[in-house]
């Protein structure tokens, strides 16, 4: 499962972090593919690899605790 974070950026306004959950072989060249064909200000940072995807009571992802994870990995 992917959720792609937006992150603000002082240069770009924002700049798009796709998070992937239990990656498997190929989804970060998937992203070096699709980077390849967007122009530059809508291209995607690196993925972030995470073993799980924080989620709420009722499944659904918890954003608070993941820019939280990814701010502390990040520095």
């Amino acid at each position: 499962e992917v959720y792609v974070l937006a992150l603000a950026d002082e240069r770009r306004g924002w700049r798009l972090l796709p998070v992937i959950e239990k990656a498997e072989s190929g989804e970060e060249e998937a992203v070096e593919l699709l980077n390849r064909r967007l122009p530059g200000f809508a291209r995607l940072d690196p993925p972030r690899l995470v073993t799980e995807l924080p989620r709420t009571g009722l499944g659904k992802i918890d954003l608070a605790r993941l820019r939280e994870e990814i701010a502390k990995r990040t520095g």
